[in-house]
């Protein structure tokens, strides 16, 4: 999902526009500006989870129209030939991004990742509290060690296979396991107990559902899953090397494809700095549905 937002602050930046990320509806992150920051000097993006203010864009002329009049009650449903979609016209929630519009709000709610994700890095940070635990956590970790993300939810991985495949590789080596599936967890560490495996930070459920389906969880909980969801993949992006492997319709998570990407980007990395009580870097949302409002930004 982070290539959908950076998708929209390039719309924004070229259009001179104003870009409002609606998290009031995705539970699970609504907790995200509690750990991220916005970079120094970025001053066309925010976050925004109070209905009265968008019940203000009321009255905007907005695209797509059909959702005139209902900017904060309409729903949304995934249709696969069509993506996200409003229920009662079936029509997409998006607009042409080559195009201009005159219209004063412009609403893009869509899924689809990518590897676009690392560009975030120059808009967001991670909040400095975070940082300070995830320095903690890397200072009690081996100096040398390999991360392995397996996603087995939403999507499925035949890692069975998987480990097979790098067990030559990771052998004798301490192992970061991240994944969003504690049946993957246990069948690793009873298949292979030889293996230093390290401890992640997220708390595994036991039904195997993603972590960002928040249906029976409280706020606190959500937040918590959050929090360590971002922890993890720092935690994955200082190691030494990533395994990623292909889910289902041979494509890899875009979560996975993030870890990685930092992983071998260890300049980015360092540059996780505490300036101002800010950390300018950003941790993946991938596949967590956010709304993303435009209207039009008048400097002064």
């Amino acid at each position: 999902m982070l290539c959908q937002i950076i998708k929209c602050i390039d719309y924004a930046k070229r259009e001179n526009r104003y870009l409002i990320i609606d998290i009031k509806k995705e539970k699970f992150i609504s907790a995200l500006p509690k750990f991220i920051v916005l970079k120094n000097g970025v001053s066309f993006i925010s976050f925004c989870s109070n209905e009265e203010e968008i019940a203000k864009f009321e009255g905007l002329r907005v695209y797509p129209p059909h959702i005139r009049g209902r900017i904060g009650s309409y729903r949304s449903i995934y249709l696969d030939e069509k993506n996200y979609v409003d229920d009662k016209y079936l029509k997409s929630l998006t607009f042409d991004f080559s195009c201009s519009y005159f219209e004063n709000l412009l609403v893009h709610e869509a899924a689809g990742g990518g590897e676009s994700s690392l560009s975030f890095f120059t808009y967001f940070g991670l909040d400095k509290n975070i940082v300070n635990e995830i320095n903690t956590i890397c200072s009690k970790f081996p100096k040398n060690y390999v991360a392995i993300h397996v996603r087995n939810t939403d999507y499925q991985t035949d890692y069975v296979n998987a480990f097979k495949m790098i067990i030559d590789q990771i052998k004798g080596k301490n192992i970061l396991l991240c994944t969003d599936s504690i049946e993957v967890e246990k069948y690793a560490k009873k298949e292979y107990p030889d293996i230093n495996w390290l401890s992640s930070t997220t708390i595994l459920e036991d039904f195997n559902k993603p972590l960002h389906n928040s249906i029976n969880r409280d706020d606190d909980r959500d937040a918590l899953l959050l929090k360590s969801t971002l922890i993890d993949l720092f935690l994955m992006a200082y190691s030494d090397k990533v395994y990623i492997f292909k889910v289902s319709k041979d494509l890899f998570s875009g979560f996975s494809l993030l870890a990685k990407n930092l992983s071998r980007n260890k300049y980015l990395l360092q540059g996780i700095s505490d300036i101002e009580g800010r950390a300018f870097l950003l941790a993946n949302l991938d596949r967590f549905r956010i709304k993303k409002y435009f209207k039009y930004f008048n400097k002064k």
